[in-house]
C-alpha cells in the first residue's frame, strides 16, 4: 500500500531548485527550465537538476545526482564524494574534484555507509 507506493515515486525522479521559491521541487520529467508532477509544471534553475540514484543513505534519505556524501571509514577518518552520473551511470568522485575525470563505482554498500551531507548546489541546512 503506501509503502510501495512512496518507494515507486522515486524510481524515475528528478529533484532541482524551484527559480521562484529557491527550494527543491520534485518530478518525473524535466524539460529545458521545467520540472513535472501530477500535471503541475514548475519553473527550476536547470543547473541544479539532479537524478534519484534510487538508492538511500545510512539514514533513509534517497541519493540523487549532485549530492554530496560523507563517508567515515573503521578508524573515524571522514571523507566526502560527489555523486555524479556519467555516461548512463552513477559514480562518486572525490568532493572538490568533481570536475576530475575519475569516477569510482557507486553500489548498496556504499550508499548504505555513507550519509548525504548537502549538495554542490545547495547546502543540507539550507533543505
Amino acid at each position: 500500500g503506501v509503502i510501495m507506493a512512496t518507494a515507486l515515486k522515486y524510481l524515475n525522479m528528478f529533484r532541482a531548485i524551484g527559480a521562484i521559491s529557491g527550494a527543491w521541487v520534485y518530478g518525473d520529467l524535466v524539460r529545458g527550465t521545467h520540472i513535472f508532477h501530477d500535471n503541475r509544471e514548475t519553473t527550476i534553475i536547470p543547473e541544479t537538476v539532479g537524478l534519484c540514484t534510487n538508492r538511500k543513505d545510512k539514514n533513509g534519505t534517497y541519493i540523487f545526482s549532485g549530492d554530496i556524501l560523507e563517508f567515515i571509514n573503521e578508524d573515524g577518518d571522514k571523507s566526502h564524494y560527489v555523486v555524479s552520473w556519467e555516461d548512463y551511470y552513477f559514480g562518486i568522485k572525490p568532493y572538490g574534484k568533481h570536475t576530475a575525470d575519475t569516477v569510482d563505482g557507486f553500489d548498496e554498500w556504499y550508499a548504505a555507509n555513507t550519509t548525504v551531507v548537502g549538495n554542490i548546489h545547495k547546502r543540507r541546512d539550507d533543505n
